[in-house]
């Protein structure tokens, strides 16, 4: 059975949909790095078919879904040292729309460079929403979106749960990523963090550049499918199902291939001697089944494990 171990962030507060915009201040807690807030509350109307985009600079990004009314609901939390630094925050907007198509654009920025503080998002969404999300230094969480995802962060953890539709999932310098329930094909990028990915259905590219464990468990494996793992530095698991028909090759550098599948070895030539029996825990190439989803498996200085799911 795969290891799982998930990043879970904790929503800060229930988004109400209100119209118009609020504004509130919150004096916090002194004791906190960022004691002051400021939170500003906006309700869109958008089409049936919407494209929100967010960039952020410093700051979390929280979206899932409560209600299938075409709008957006955004609730922005500006924090600050000071309190007059509030005032150097600000969400900009861009929003278009004809009958059938909105692109909802959120940006934020700072007046003052040298400024320390960040701003928070928390939306309320429509399921069939597409997302495009970047924050620069802060994580990203996604529930029960149906749309196409595209979420990138330079420093944080990226979340992602229960989907339909096909994800991009990056962190470019640390931080890990946490897949689970994705019917759609999942690609995921760290440079110095873990990817764990659960209950996939679809096609499955992962890689983590320098250093990361990389876990993934398969609901179903089509016949078409392509799972591609790779990883610099750490472990690779793989857990697939009883039944799966899969040209399967795999190589790892530095570390121990094992598999709990019967697996068909294409035929070799070889001398059964130290070289061979080497080569032997560190490589396969072969079929499983009658040989129809291709898996590719390469791990640079870490062990491979393909195991069996359970029930």
């Amino acid at each position: 059975m795969i290891s799982r171990r998930t990043y879970l962030l904790t929503l800060l507060a229930t988004i109400v949909a209100i119209n118009g915009e609020i504004k509130s201040f919150n004096f916090g807690n002194f004791f906190e790095r960022l004691p002051f807030e400021e939170v500003v509350d906006r309700e869109y109307r958008v089409a049936p078919m919407c494209t929100l985009t967010i960039s952020n600079r410093h700051g979390n990004i929280n979206v899932h879904t409560e209600w299938k009314r075409n709008s957006v609901c955004v609730k922005a939390i500006k924090r600050a040292k000071k309190i007059e630094h509030l005032a150097l925050f600000d969400v900009s907007e861009k929003h278009s729309a004809d009958e059938t198509h909105s692109h909802l654009s959120l940006a934020s920025t700072c007046y003052d460079e040298d400024t320390v503080g960040r701003i928070d998002y928390e939306l309320i969404v429509p399921a069939n929403i597409t997302l495009r999300l970047n924050t620069d230094k802060g994580s990203i969480d996604i529930k029960e979106v149906n749309g196409p995802i595209i979420a990138h962060t330079i420093d944080g953890n990226i979340e992602i749960v229960n989907t339909t539709n096909n994800i991009s999932a990056t962190s470019e310098r640390s931080g890990s990523i946490s897949i689970t329930q994705a019917r759609g094909a999942v690609r995921a990028t760290t440079h110095s963090g873990d990817i764990f990915i659960t209950d996939a259905r679809h096609n499955v590219v992962a890689q983590s550049a320098k250093r990361g464990n990389i876990l993934v468990s398969c609901a179903h494996v089509p016949a078409t499918a392509t799972i591609q793992l790779d990883s610099a530095s750490g472990t690779i698991e793989l857990a697939l199902p009883s039944h799966v028909n899969a040209l399967i090759n795999g190589k790892t550098e530095r570390g121990t291939l094992t598999c709990d599948h019967m697996i068909t070895l294409k035929p070799l030539s070889t001398k059964l001697d130290k070289t061979a029996w080497g080569k032997f825990k560190k490589e396969v190439d072969g079929i499983m089944g009658n040989g129809e989803a291709t898996i590719k498996l390469s791990n640079a200085r870490g062990n491979i494990k393909i195991l069996k799911t359970t029930a």
